[in-house]
């Protein structure tokens, strides 16, 4: 048994006085002298429970224990169990390990070290006394937002920077940081945003009140697994960050900047897993009244334009909606044997007047009323990718107008993506071109004003004129 091994090495050894934690004569206890816990643990490494029996290293070392353990009860006003003694020979003072009776061992996470270093105590248990506390006022605001059965709750201390002596009415001054998973069922099949949001708003406005900083994420599940998962590790996410009942998140992380409410900001992000929505707010950091009030909302922005239009006529079938910004879109084309033809950007230039002109494998352009623009192709050091035996290299495009560089009259950026056997292949098999450009860069190019309808995945390019 490890921890009868270990009181025995205790008890084998002699211990150093501390002259204000123990009195002159406690060598000399009578057996009734031993209290009903000093008994319990002697009895469990099988030694005798009458203190006369004992050697007098181990007579301090059962002392020393009820000492301790003693102090730390007086200290917080709770029960706490003995779990192993470190005596002061084998560090520079001497050590206890225990746990509050109110807490448990946690699996190890509540284990208490109490240190006596000349008469002085001093411990651990007041860090995630912290923590427990905030974690028992989450979970009863959880249980009444969402209901206990319909939720899952990780708790991470980053930082404590307050005892529990100082927490007054639940307000942690800012100074306890958590990051906290909530894994949470709807019952509905779909993501529903107005509902989610209200719950995480009010959610949030909780925290402020009682100055938890925190980086918050609920995940979103139309239904949870039965078990919650004992350890949280990379099973655990796999098993429910691939789950079909995933339905996306959303996160908030409050920033504090001292012990007020003054000057706290906080940054929200949402992604939707059906249709592949993300939000994007007008600011990266929000005020507390901007984020908790509603006053700001975000903009749910789609993975992709589709059928956008011109005139009643279909300008190209699809584009992606870069979702950082929400206000740029990446054109992708494929190519075969070196050939640069890219009919669907061709099409959208079409209806400004542009002609496709260049088709080489060096460069591609569109020219108008004796203008050009284009993009000339330079190849850049290769990558390889996660298959060692496909390598992939990239290829840089550049804008050019009337043969001139351009590129910095570009808002978003243009790439080449090639796929070849050797970086020297001029054939050049397959690749694929992404143009990423903004609704400024398409008007620049192009003279048309790309109006997007987010909303409904589509949008319509008009005239800029």
């Amino acid at each position: 048994m490890r921890y009868r091994f270990l009181l025995c090495v205790a008890f084998g050894l002699m211990l150093t006085a501390c002259a204000n934690a123990s009195s002159s004569d406690e060598s000399s206890r009578s057996p009734e002298d031993l209290t009903a816990r000093q008994k319990e643990i002697l009895a469990a490494q099988d030694l005798p429970e009458d203190f006369a029996q004992l050697t007098p290293k181990q007579q301090n070392t059962i002392t020393r224990i009820e000492v301790l353990l003693s102090a730390l009860e007086e200290k917080y006003g709770e029960e706490f169990v003995y779990v192993r003694y470190v005596p002061a020979e084998l560090m520079q003072g001497e050590e206890l390990i225990c746990y509050a009776k109110s807490t448990g061992r946690g699996g190890g996470k509540y284990l208490v070290t109490a240190k006596m270093r000349d008469g002085t105590l001093s411990d651990n248990y007041a860090d995630f006394s912290v923590v427990d506390m905030a974690e028992d006022m989450i979970r009863e605001k959880l249980d009444e937002l969402i209901g206990a059965e319909n939720y899952y709750l990780h708790i991470s201390p980053i930082y404590c920077g307050i005892e529990r002596a100082e927490v007054t009415e639940g307000d942690f001054q800012f100074q306890l940081g958590l990051e906290n998973m909530i894994w949470m069922q709807t019952g509905e099949e779909h993501y529903n945003y107005e509902r989610i949001d209200e719950i995480v708003r009010e959610y949030a406005q909780f925290t402020f009140d009682h100055g938890i900083t925190a980086q918050q994420r609920f995940e979103v599940f139309s239904a949870l697994p039965e078990d919650e998962p004992a350890v949280w590790n990379h099973d655990a996410y796999e098993r429910f960050y691939d789950a079909p009942e995933d339905l996306g998140y959303y996160t908030f992380n409050w920033l504090a900047h001292g012990r007020t409410k003054e000057n706290v900001t906080v940054a929200p992000a949402i992604y939707i897993e059906e249709g592949l929505r993300r939000g994007i707010w007008d600011k990266r950091y929000l005020t507390s009244e901007e984020f908790m009030s509603g006053e700001a909302q975000p903009r749910l922005v789609p993975a992709v334009l589709e059928n956008v239009t011109c005139h009643g006529e279909t300008a190209f079938e699809r584009v992606f909606v870069d979702q950082t910004t929400g206000d740029s879109y990446t054109f992708q084309e494929k190519a075969d044997k070196g050939r640069l033809r890219f009919p669907a950007i061709s099409r959208m230039a079409a209806f400004a007047g542009w002609e496709f002109y260049t088709n080489r494998e060096d460069s591609f352009s569109w020219r108008k009323d004796g203008r050009k623009i284009g993009f000339r192709i330079e190849q850049v050091p290769f990558s390889r990718t996660i298959n060692t035996h496909d390598l992939k290299y990239e290829y840089q495009a550049h804008l050019e107008i009337d043969g001139k560089p351009a590129d910095d009259l570009l808002d978003g950026r243009a790439q080449i993506l090639l796929h070849a056997d050797n970086p020297g292949d001029i054939k050049r098999e397959s690749f694929q071109l992404e143009l990423n450009l903004t609704e400024k860069d398409v008007e620049t190019l192009f003279g048309l004003r790309l109006i997007p309808d987010q909303a409904h995945w589509t949008g319509e390019l008009t005239d800029a004129g």
